[in-house]
């Protein structure tokens, strides 16, 4: 049985795949829009990734006045992970999606 959407995390991951390609029971096929997104870079381990966000909001988006966030889902590269890696040394882009004032 399903949860409801209050006790669900919203999230889906994302890779690059070639036209054709169906979707398959649970696997979707959709188109991700781009657009511009602040772009922020984290090193360590994915346990601590609230506080960038918190820190990211609180201190510094509110901050400027040059965009507006768009509404879009934030995304998160996951650029440098390995099982064998130490999770200090994992390296994480958090993509916030703006639009210019």
């Amino acid at each position: 049985q399903q949860k409801p959407a209050s006790q669900r995390a919203d999230r889906d991951c994302c890779l690059t795949i070639k036209k054709g390609v169906e979707p398959d029971g649970n696997i979707n096929v959709k188109d991700f829009d781009g657009g511009k997104f602040l772009v922020f870079r984290y090193k360590g381990p994915w346990d601590n990734l609230w506080e960038v966000y918190n820190i990211l909001y609180r201190d510094y988006i509110i901050l400027l006045d040059k965009y507006q966030l768009r509404d879009a889902p934030i995304v998160e590269k996951y650029l440098k992970y390995s099982e064998k890696m130490k999770p200090e040394n994992y390296v994480t882009e958090v993509c916030i999606p703006i639009v210019w004032n």
